[in-house]
């Protein structure tokens, strides 16, 4: 087992650049907008740059980062995932979701000798797949009375798969949305001895990446919940924030390193834009290294593509078929 930091592999790269980014702040600051972006605190008590990422290397499950990338011709940064595929909150039952996640780690190595890492929390390692939450009773109302997401129900226990579930039904967004976000993010759907900070930061909702993550924020059920209903809400409002579907957007390719106009053809493309600000350069594309990368819009349409088949085609029938992909759409 490697535990792989920074931007190695191009997926590990994600873990520095995408998540950090958090939501997109709504235009005109806290003034103007009805649901102002959190601001990160000083004091936040944990270090999203240290999660990391691992691969098995001995059970022979594929993971992303061991296959090719699908042809960099097939990639549109105006569009990375359909409407359709985005919003399809039925598009798998807690118990596909469940097991999905078994197939994606088929053991976890509760016991793996620590890192030496200082936040790495030690034994006993619990994988995603295996944990069960505390879900509070959820119904967040903006200042303008918007909801974005159906009133949650508390509960005592909730699989991981359950929460997952729960929450792409009450905000109307794919459960695989959520689960390519929790991998891009922080790879908790395939590390195999994940460490706490990790489910702190779980999908990277109020992380930047010049500051730590906002501790009101952490912990899994609240990152999952805030993500799907932040994605509900760049689409619903998106005059209050920085990319705008169906016209041409300015999009950087890493921080400081310059950008590249995007004419974003849907909504969904755009909430991943608000979501996680970088577009892929050149380099990426051609899978060369260099200072001015960022992976994750790019490892989001990749992951889709290895899990799940074609992100953006609208008939199972016309999609596009890339020799390491995993799975077709259904």
């Amino acid at each position: 087992m490697r535990r792989i930091l920074g931007a190695l592999l191009g997926l590990a790269a994600a873990a520095a650049l995408a998540g950090c980014s958090g939501p997109a702040a709504p235009w005109g600051g806290s003034g103007g907008a009805p649901e102002p972006a959190p601001t990160p605190s000083a004091a936040a008590s944990f270090d999203r740059s240290l999660a990391g990422w691992s691969y098995p290397d001995d059970n022979g499950v594929d993971r992303v980062a061991s296959v090719p990338a699908p042809p960099a011709e097939w990639w549109d940064p105006g569009l990375i995932v359909s409407d359709a595929n985005f919003f399809d909150a039925d598009s798998m039952t807690a118990e596909e979701i469940q097991a999905f996640l078994d197939a994606q780690v088929p053991y976890c190595e509760t016991w793996h000798a620590r890192s030496e890492r200082e936040s790495d929390s030690g034994w006993p390692y619990r994988c995603l797949k295996d944990l069960v939450w505390t879900v509070p009773a959820l119904d967040e109302v903006g200042d303008d009375g918007s909801r974005y997401c159906e009133p949650i129900e508390g509960r005592d226990r909730a699989t991981s798969a359950e929460v997952i579930s729960i929450v792409a039904t009450a905000c109307g967004i794919s459960p695989r949305v959520l689960l390519v976000t929790l991998e891009k993010e922080q790879g908790l759907v395939t590390d195999r001895w994940p460490w706490e900070v990790q489910y702190a930061a779980a999908t990277g909702y109020a992380c930047y990446d010049s500051a730590p993550c906002v501790d009101a924020y952490a912990g899994f059920v609240g990152q999952v919940y805030h993500a799907a209903r932040t994605y509900q809400l760049y689409v619903q409002r998106p005059e209050l924030f920085n990319y705008q579907p169906y016209a041409a957007n300015e999009i950087l390719y890493a921080p400081g390193c310059g950008a590249g106009t995007v004419l974003i053809r849907n909504a969904a493309t755009a909430a991943l834009y608000d979501y996680t600000p970088y577009q892929p350069s050149a380099d990426v594309l051609a899978g060369a290294h260099g200072d001015c990368q960022a992976y994750g819009n790019y490892n989001f349409w990749r992951l889709w593509f290895f899990w799940f088949g074609d992100p953006v085609a609208a008939d199972p029938a016309q999609a596009r078929v890339w020799p390491g992909t995993a799975a077709q759409p259904r």
